[in-house]
């Protein structure tokens, strides 16, 4: 997969009862935006220890991110799973 076949799959998504796995337990950060790759999972970072990217400008910039086409590079990304 391209990084822009990647960046063109990407959605923002509101976080709503999801859980992700983190040192120490869990967190369930309902009310925020991040974004969401239909197979990969969703957008992180390596320094973020299991938690999804949730900017502090919330949709607008995770859409301008969008708008200007998406991420340059997945270099110190991860893709960060749901707990089930």
């Amino acid at each position: 997969m391209t990084i822009q076949e990647i960046n063109a799959a990407l959605e923002i998504i509101r976080l709503n009862g999801q859980r992700f796995l983190v040192p120490g337990g869990y967190i369930q950060p309902d009310g925020y935006y991040t974004l969401k790759h239909p197979t990969l999972g969703y957008v992180g970072f390596a320094c973020d220890n299991g938690k999804p990217y949730m900017p502090v400008g919330r949709h607008t910039a995770l859409q301008c991110i969008l708008d200007a086409g998406g991420f340059d590079s997945f270099e110190g990304m991860v893709w960060v799973q749901e707990m089930r």
